[in-house]
């Protein structure tokens, strides 16, 4: 098993923006309010990195399968410009995954922010967007089908983003602090540890995960850093703690399930 990297609190918080009272309607997928969330946009360092592999190749592949899997690339990682902005960002990090860019624009986390909001599924309670407005801006910029899905435990849920990384060779979203009541938030999946490749066999079991969030080094959910960053492996033992089912009856597709982004 990996050791899961400490996450440090990189610098002292800028500032803490409140957000405005929820109004009926959809899954926010931000943290709440000031109380509860802060953010400081300063640029973190680059972590640097190997390419990421090739998924057909055979070091992850078949009886040369060497227990995890990543396509993370260095200079991918981008931090949140606004509290509401978890998922534009972690769009702007998966297309810098999958075009081999290092963008970190606040032009583009606004323009990802406006068309996931629009292209919501359920009417908008506050300035986040949901999973559906996550998969349409996928679409509408490029990168191919992509899906909700919808598990009923967190392992089914992490089999599945497994499956669909090695077989499409794309990064996964997830959704995290789902069980917060107040919508969640999204990481970026770039890897996985697995007992057996899941592009060969549908007979395997996912222990760890690497992931990124647009948290990273410096925001805090309830006061403490919460985000895993670049390369950063997440055990399950911590998965558990943060990719939880959502909880949130304003979204009934989804309501009580495990929540990700799969290509």
């Amino acid at each position: 098993m990996r050791t899961r990297l400490a996450l440090t609190l990189a610098a002292v918080m800028a500032f803490a923006i409140s957000l405005p009272a929820p109004v009926a309607g959809a899954v926010l997928m931000e943290a709440p309010g000031a109380s509860d969330f802060s953010t400081d946009t300063t640029t973190p360092p680059d972590t640097q990195g190997p390419p990421a592999p090739d998924p057909d190749s055979n070091s992850a592949a078949g009886s040369n399968w060497g227990g995890s899997y990543s396509m993370y690339r260095a200079r991918t990682h981008s931090v949140q410009k606004a509290n509401w902005y978890c998922v534009p960002t972690t769009i702007q990090m998966m297309f810098n995954l999958l075009k081999g860019e290092s963008d970190r624009s606040k032009v583009n986390q606004t323009k990802y922010w406006k068309y996931a909001q629009e292209n919501s599924r359920y009417p908008v309670r506050d300035n986040g967007a949901d999973p559906a407005g996550w998969v349409a801006a996928m679409k509408n910029w490029g990168a191919g089908t992509f899906t909700v899905g919808v598990h009923t435990t967190m392992q089914e849920a992490l089999r599945a983003a497994a499956k669909r990384m090695r077989l499409t060779g794309k990064p996964v979203g997830l959704i995290v602090w789902g069980m917060s009541g107040t919508g969640g938030h999204a990481w970026v999946m770039t890897g996985f540890e697995s007992t057996a490749d899941p592009k060969l066999t549908d007979v395997y079991t996912v222990s760890s995960v690497q992931a990124m969030g647009s948290l990273w080094p410096y925001g805090t959910i309830n006061g403490k850093p919460y985000d895993p960053g670049p390369k950063e492996w997440v055990e399950y033992g911590e998965l558990q703690r943060k990719f939880t089912k959502l909880v949130d009856p304003y979204s009934p597709a989804w309501d009580g399930r495990w929540i990700t982004v799969l290509p």
